[in-house]
């Protein structure tokens, strides 16, 4: 016969076991705790020069630099309607590539799925996964690359 106080203990655990799977599978924050830190925008021309770079957005790549990982600054950033992300992997993997909008939550998953090493890119539309139009701010664009946090970047919708 079990006591009182070892039932309480098992249903803790189970809810805890329940639960911060379900959390960590809505919020991208809670696996990379500085995913949610906005540093501010690089921002970027229609062909995607960079006009103003901000030190710790994006990822630190070398120009013709393939053997890392990483995501090239977007252009055009700021945006009025739709900003192109370009990202380059040094062999085939896992790639997952997902918006987070300002409350850390994902709003649009743009790449999930097995790639071959290369230069990639994807436009976003500025709309979420349900076809919403987002609201003007600053979104936050992460990659994994075999499930680690490889590298992220912040676009300014207008």
């Amino acid at each position: 016969m079990q006591r009182p106080e070892s039932k309480r203990l098992l249903l803790i655990v189970v809810a805890f076991l329940i639960l911060i799977p379900a959390a960590c599978n809505k919020t991208e924050h809670l696996i990379a705790p500085n995913a949610c830190v906005f540093s501010g925008v690089t921002r970027t021309d229609e062909i995607g020069a960079l006009q103003d770079a901000i030190t710790d957005d994006w990822c630190p790549l070398e120009s013709g630099d393939t053997s890392h990982a990483g995501l090239l600054p977007a252009y055009p950033n700021p945006t009025l309607a739709t900003v192109t992300i370009r990202f380059q992997i040094p062999a085939s993997g896992q790639v997952r590539i997902v918006m987070l909008g300002p409350d850390c939550t994902v709003v649009r998953s743009l790449v999930q799925g097995q790639l071959p090493a290369g230069v990639h890119e994807i436009v976003w539309d500025g709309f979420d996964d349900g076809a919403n139009e987002l609201p003007a701010g600053v979104y936050r664009c992460l990659m994994r690359l075999n499930g680690i946090l490889v590298c992220y970047g912040d676009i300014e919708l207008q």
